[in-house]
């Protein structure tokens, strides 16, 4: 079978001990990519699986409490077979939610109305730096996304060649789940600007997002080309190339991406990673 990761491997990564790693996986909470002399194999989504659970953990959230949060989604999301990959989780006041598609809820479904949004800046990255895994906005203070909207839109009024505005109008698309307005201005910054760093990189993320990996390759080297030392898109490139099968690549970007960043989470996954190869 292909390379994969055992129970001993996520131990090292996440500081879990391997009881906890196999009871979750028999309780169901993360599931194996095959199965080896009796011993679960797990994929790269099932190490998102696991970093996700282990931050819940942290947060005060049991396995068991997971496992009852798990269960009621499945009801509200059937077609959902990862959640804890394909989801966004978020703690307000002690309650775990979960967001998809621009809407806050909770596991029940009940919706959970918060029509905030990050305020961008200059020019807001998206740093989403993992496997299906999305991340809110980085950006500074809250505003309404209606306004923000409205006021990228009136400069873009005065320059309708500010390529910093459009991407930011993609972004705060982005961050309210419309992806396809998102794609839309993004297109459009680089049109006018072909080589804006931030507008390639979060073209990338959602090509990416969407399945079209290919694509979205092209668009990080474009990111990485114009500046050298942007670690997040050495990182997801990297994925990219890993998740197609091309390891020589992968193991190329990985390391590079250690060249910036040598000490967090995610360093540890692509040390993990290039060790495995």
């Amino acid at each position: 079978m292909g390379k994969g990761y055992r129970a001993k491997d996520i131990s090292r990564l996440f500081g879990l001990s391997e009881g906890q790693i196999k009871s979750w996986h028999r309780s169901g909470l993360v599931p194996h990519l095959y199965m080896e002399n009796e011993e679960p194999v797990f994929g790269f989504r099932e190490l998102v699986c696991f970093k996700v659970m282990k931050d819940l953990m942290d947060k005060g959230f049991t396995p068991r409490r997971m496992r009852n949060y798990l269960n009621q989604l499945k009801r509200i999301l059937p077609e959902s077979e990862r959640p804890l990959t394909e989801l966004k989780f978020t703690i307000e006041g002690g309650k775990l939610l979960v967001c998809k598609e621009g809407q806050t809820f909770d596991p029940r479904g009940q919706l959970h109305m918060d029509f905030s949004v990050k305020k961008p800046r200059a020019v807001v990255s998206i740093n989403r730096r993992r496997y299906g895994i999305l991340r809110s906005l980085e950006s500074e203070g809250k505003n309404d996304p209606e306004r923000s909207i409205l006021e990228y839109r009136l400069l873009l009024k005065l320059d309708p060649r500010d390529a910093d505005a459009m991407v930011n109008l993609g972004n705060i698309y982005y961050g309210i789940g419309n992806t396809e307005k998102a794609h839309h201005w993004y297109l459009e910054a680089l049109i006018v600007e072909p080589e804006h760093v931030e507008g390639n990189y979060n073209f990338a993320n959602l090509l990416d997002e969407q399945g079209e990996v290919q694509t979205a390759i092209l668009f990080y080297l474009r990111s990485i080309r114009n500046e050298t030392t942007f670690a997040d898109a050495h990182f997801n490139v990297a994925v990219c190339f890993h998740k197609l099968g091309r390891f020589d690549e992968a193991k190329r970007y990985f390391k590079s991406y250690l060249r910036f960043d040598s000490t967090s989470e995610w360093a540890k996954i692509a040390l993990e990673l290039l060790n495995s190869y």
